[in-house]
């Protein structure tokens, strides 16, 4: 992705997402990412690729 597009379209929502991390801390990450399924995997690949029909 050309590095101006990324900027435009995803360094807002990526600044947030940064600060709500630290807000949170360390603890609180390793905790959420060990409850994360393969189910919860596959609906975030899909989001991503913009293959999920909501």
């Amino acid at each position: 992705m050309d590095p101006a597009v990324w900027e435009a379209d995803r360094a807002d929502a990526h600044g947030r997402l940064t600060d709500l991390r630290n807000l949170l801390g360390q603890a609180v990450r390793e905790a959420a990412l060990a409850s994360v399924t393969d189910t919860d995997r596959r609906v975030v690949d899909q989001l991503l690729d913009a293959d999920y029909d909501l």
